[in-house]
């Protein structure tokens, strides 16, 4: 399958305002046929699809508007509108609203929304960050949203909120410690027991993490996490999971550094699944979920081996308790475990 895309942006700029059009058009040798379900009614299809959006953006004294609106072939609309501003020289405070047809289709289409494509969600967000004292900063966000239409393994039009609270400790340049608590609450099909349909009900998960960070030298900094989350979905036992990790940061010269951790994790199901961002090679980044119980170790090495070329190097290995195979299908392993390695080379010309 071939694919032709081409596009463009116009732009009109002062000190303090912007405007942009922006316009894209797809080919593609065979027609786009998703499967034939009803989530998938206003998805895209055929041999070509196109969008044009208006992007704006304004500055005031302290205040910065932003926003785009946006139309797809078929004439659905998609509109976000945000705001950010600083209230006073300890005090932030950031609003978004997003309004986004069920029927607006885009291919490479990224926003702020709590869906994986900007498609079928209204919502609004209002985050604060507050500083009472050079040491500490205070954070919170609240978000809530809708979905007008049905989306993948969800039979109804739904609606969710999240909200987090965070408080970040900073006694000097080496330190840094924080601790988030985040509730969430969003529908998702539940079967119960003796039911022949699914019923759509909120499904609550909540989070507490600790965060250390340690600048040990100028070469070394080490970082400990643990996290725990908490799932409770209507008809089911509440769930639980955690996970610990410790690692390292360590630059030997200016062309020579790694990092490394160790990991623990145990949860209930997948449904307690924990996500955690962990460092990659160069342009790529991972942010897997563990569920179950087990350990996971990684080690990254960059090197630079002249002034245009550099090398990096990842080796990570996930370990199971009391399962006989990892993944399925085509990635299935035998064995309670996996390994993974990367090596990547960049050469500039």
């Amino acid at each position: 399958t071939k694919q032709w895309s081409y596009g463009g942006n116009v732009q009109y700029r002062t000190t303090s305002f912007k405007i942009g059009l922006n316009a894209v058009q797809h080919h593609f040798s065979q027609p786009i046929d998703k499967a034939d379900e009803p989530y998938n009614l206003f998805a895209i299809e055929g041999r070509k699809w196109a969008n044009a959006s208006l992007d704006y953006s304004y500055t005031y004294k302290n205040v910065y508007l932003f926003g785009e609106a946006a139309i797809d072939q078929n004439g659905s609309k998609a509109f976000l509108h945000g705001l950010l501003a600083s209230l006073h020289t300890n005090a932030d405070i950031a609003l978004l609203y997003r309004n986004i047809s069920a029927r607006y289709q885009s291919l490479y289409g990224n926003a702020f929304t709590e869906s994986t494509m900007p498609t079928n969600e209204r919502g609004f967000y209002i985050g604060v960050t507050i500083r009472p004292w050079t040491t500490l900063r205070l954070q919170a966000y609240a978000d809530h949203y809708r979905f007008p239409w049905l989306r993948f393994r969800i039979d109804a039009p739904g609606s969710g909120n999240d909200y987090l609270l965070q408080a970040t400790y900073l006694p000097n340049k080496r330190w840094e410690a924080y601790v988030r608590l985040r509730s969430e609450n969003k529908t998702a099909n539940n079967r119960p027991a003796g039911a022949s349909t699914n019923e759509v009900t909120g499904n609550v998960r909540g989070s507490l993490r600790l965060h250390l960070s340690y600048k040990a030298t100028a070469a070394l900094t080490l970082r400990t996490r643990a996290e725990g989350v908490v799932v409770k979905a209507p008809g089911s036992a509440r769930e639980r999971g955690f996970l610990l990790y410790g690692e390292a940061l360590y630059k030997w010269t200016n062309r020579l550094s790694a990092n490394g951790r160790l990991q623990y994790f145990e949860t209930g199901s997948f449904n307690s699944r924990i996500y955690v961002y962990e460092s990659d090679v160069f342009y790529a980044y991972s942010i897997p979920s563990f569920s179950g119980r087990g350990w996971r170790y990684y080690a990254n090495v960059s090197y630079d081996v002249s002034e245009k070329v550099t090398a990096w190097l990842r080796w990570s290995h996930t370990r199971y308790g009391g399962q006989n195979g990892v993944g399925t299908g085509l990635e299935q392993s035998s064995g309670p475990h996996r390994s993974e390695v990367k090596l990547q080379v960049r050469w500039i010309f």
